[in-house]
């Protein structure tokens, strides 16, 4: 049966974790069904020797909060993913990025999304081509901080962040100019 399933349901079975290790022989399949279930987390593992295949993925109403880095990046078939109605927090753009460009569907709303400056990629995304592609019948919303609670992530705009770089100081000419920064601050005190 592993080489020629295509569909497989599993849904509404209180699976805590996505079966990898069962469906790593099924090399055909396509549609991979696991609404309703208790899953928390996708790993790297989630979709490892089995996701080359897979065009549609329904993930939707689980309880996932947390998606690893590189745990989509298998999924190079896939067209339609469906996350919505879980718990996730966070929408980073090193987790999607392996996937984004090919999705026909995403569907992400009806999640508590915090929203800072790493969900500004996916803001930028939704108003570049997302919406063709993105799913989003109530709006996805941020659902912390006071200032952005429930407002549509489509609508936030850069002056709803203060976003400051992380790259490291290593420009001789950028050291010199905060050392002399601190120095004229230390003094006027």
């Amino acid at each position: 049966m592993s080489d020629s399933l295509e569909w497989l349901k599993l849904g509404g079975n209180q699976l805590t974790s996505v079966p990898h290790l069962a469906l790593r022989n099924f090399s055909r399949l396509r549609q991979l069904d696991l609404r309703g279930n208790l899953i928390s987390k996708l790993d790297q593992h989630s979709f490892e020797s089995y996701g080359k295949t897979l065009k549609f993925i329904f993930l939707q109403k689980n309880c996932i909060q947390t998606i690893e880095e590189g745990a989509l990046d298998v999924l190079e078939s896939a067209e339609w993913l469906y996350l919505h109605s879980n718990e996730m927090t966070e929408l980073r753009y090193d987790t999607f990025k392996a996937v984004i460009d090919n999705l026909h569907v995403l569907d992400l709303h009806d999640n508590p999304y915090h929203c800072d400056c790493s969900i500004l990629w996916f803001r930028d995304w939704l108003q570049a081509r997302g919406q063709n592609v993105a799913n989003l019948p109530r709006e996805t919303r941020c659902n912390s901080t006071k200032e952005l609670a429930q407002r549509p992530i489509v609508k936030l705009s850069n002056n709803s962040f203060v976003c400051s770089s992380s790259a490291p100081v290593d420009h001789p000419l950028t050291l010199l100019t905060l050392f002399l920064t601190i120095l004229v601050f230390c003094m006027c005190r």
